[in-house]
């Protein structure tokens, strides 16, 4: 059966809590689920709006209401997501939509509107919040002022792998449950079966468990381009620096470079740590990082944490490789 099929990957942290919370009839109002996105982790979220807009409160899985969110057709059921993430996990896309990995404030305030409305079957109304990472600074305070007066009988369900890139105020106005991480090897396994090579699946399944999560493709595309991007900063070759950003600004979307390019700063910073090599996400590439450890990594690191927010700002992806480079802040 479908109900049994879904409950196999339920995480069994969550599945404890959302118990507690209807055994005690006291549901909050917004909910931070934070994990591997190969782990799981928007299924678990689906599995709170089939709980709460079941007919039996179960997730039955065979209810009218349960077949409706299985089919995203329930009318009290609503998604805030940008568009690459609505086609990635084959979810309905809306008319009209931006094809960037942003959430804008409008699309915030169209479904605050839907929530200003009583729930068309008199039980609850769940908004799915898909990677609210990609929200822009107005979505985000938009978004912030609803998760302040919410509405009764109404949860707002918030799903990332990356719960830095939130507003802090964001995270403190929701109950925060993060999912248990599968292992290293677990993760590699998956990748595995899909068809991916041993070396690579363990540098993917690493990028998974740190929230940097790419496809196998992009890993091959863009990660010699960023290691190269990063020996031309560190020896200092300017012309060859612009010509490997030019290239990964072509290869892939700003979003994946600046995945690749945090995973590769990670393991710097840990080897200047004197963290065991054997912790390394690209432990396979560990003599390029070797002859890098001069860079001052921390420094560049600090920049590029600040790099989705200028992203949503419309800032180019060379001009965030060039600060990033320079150490300089972000505008």
């Amino acid at each position: 059966m479908w109900h049994e099929s879904i409950m196999d990957t339920i995480d069994s942290q969550l599945l404890r809590v959302v118990d507690g919370w209807q055994r005690r009839q006291a549901w909050p109002h917004a909910v931070l689920l934070t994990g591997s996105e190969r782990s799981g982790l928007f299924d678990q979220a689906f599995y709170l709006a089939r709980r709460l807009l079941c007919e039996t409160e179960n997730a039955c899985g065979v209810c009218s209401s349960c077949q409706r969110v299985h089919r995203m057709s329930h009318i009290d059921l609503h998604l805030l997501a940008s568009t690459p993430t609505l086609k990635q996990l084959d979810l309905p896309l809306v008319d009209g939509a931006n094809e960037r990995h942003l959430i804008r404030k409008e699309e915030v305030l169209e479904c605050c509107r839907a929530l200003s409305l009583k729930a068309h079957e008199g039980g609850w109304r769940v908004i799915l919040c898909l990677r609210p990472e990609e929200m822009n600074k107005e979505a985000a305070n938009t978004l912030l002022k609803t998760l302040e007066e919410p509405g009764d009988h109404c949860l707002f369900v918030l799903v990332t792998s990356e719960p830095k890139a939130l507003l802090k105020t964001i995270i403190s106005r929701c109950q925060h449950v993060k999912l248990k991480p599968q292992s290293r090897e677990d993760l590699s396994q998956v990748w595995i079966q899909e068809g991916c090579e041993r070396s690579k699946s363990e540098v993917l399944a690493a990028m998974d468990l740190r929230g940097f999560g790419v496809t196998p493709e992009t890993l091959s595309e863009l990660r010699p381009l960023a290691l190269g991007w990063l020996t031309a900063v560190h020896e200092r070759h300017r012309v060859q620096e612009l010509e490997l950003a030019e290239g990964l600004n072509r290869q892939g979307t700003p979003e994946a470079v600046l995945r690749v390019l945090r995973s590769l700063l990670s393991d710097l910073l840990a080897l200047n740590a004197g963290c065991p090599e054997v912790e390394l996400t690209h432990r396979d590439r560990l003599d390029d990082l070797r002859r890098m450890t001069g860079l001052d990594s921390l420094t560049m690191a600090g920049v590029l944490d600040t790099s989705a927010g200028a992203l949503r700002r419309n800032v180019s992806l060379i001009s965030i490789l060039t600060a990033i480079a320079r150490g300089a802040q972000l505008t």
